[in-house]
């Protein structure tokens, strides 16, 4: 049963937030939605914002987080993402905030599982044209360190897929993997 878009208190909702800061690209919020009595998980929130400043991604993300409850949220620990966990661990719950620090073996774990919740059909996603786009923009190559390195084209953008990615994180199979959650 798809999800009706109205927050029930029995499905799961996580976050995944990838952060900008006053520059070419967004700062992405993606909400997921798994309904307590069944096994998909729904892409049900999309939200950027571009050109503010991360007091905003702050507010936003309380709001959410009060409208929404989340189990989870987890955010891009990379560079301007680390204030904003500072301050979000005083404000909200500190479990349930996931900081991921970015790097190649990370980002590798993260896609991996995207791909594995697409490849199972246990992840649905909306007709959005730029979710979309930048998920077909999506490039990767092999590194001498035997990773697999995940990335935009020159004129592409990942603020909504790492989003994605990020909040999917939550639906991973229990196993040691290859993220680290920063401080959890």
């Amino acid at each position: 049963m798809p999800s009706t878009l109205q927050i029930s208190p029995k499905s799961t909702y996580v976050m995944g937030v990838d952060f900008a800061h006053m520059g070419a690209d967004n700062t992405a919020f993606i909400i997921l939605e798994k309904p307590f009595t069944e096994d998909t998980i729904y892409v049900v929130h999309i939200e950027e914002t571009s050109h503010k400043l991360l007091t905003d991604a702050i507010s936003r993300i309380q709001y959410l987080d009060k409208k929404f409850n989340f189990r989870k949220i987890y955010m891009d620990y990379t560079g301007l993402g680390t204030g904003v966990v500072d301050v979000l661990r005083e404000r909200i719950l500190s479990h349930k905030i996931a900081p991921i620090r970015f790097t190649v073996q990370s980002k590798e774990d993260m896609y991996s599982n995207l791909k594995v919740l697409f490849e199972t059909k246990r992840l649905k996603i909306p007709k959005h044209k730029k979710l979309i786009a930048q998920l077909m923009d999506l490039r990767y190559e092999l590194m001498s360190s035997k990773h697999i390195k995940i990335h935009h084209s020159d004129k592409g953008h990942d603020d909504l897929t790492d989003a994605l990615a990020l909040a999917a994180l939550y639906f991973k199979p229990k196993r040691k993997g290859t993220f680290t959650v920063i401080g959890v």
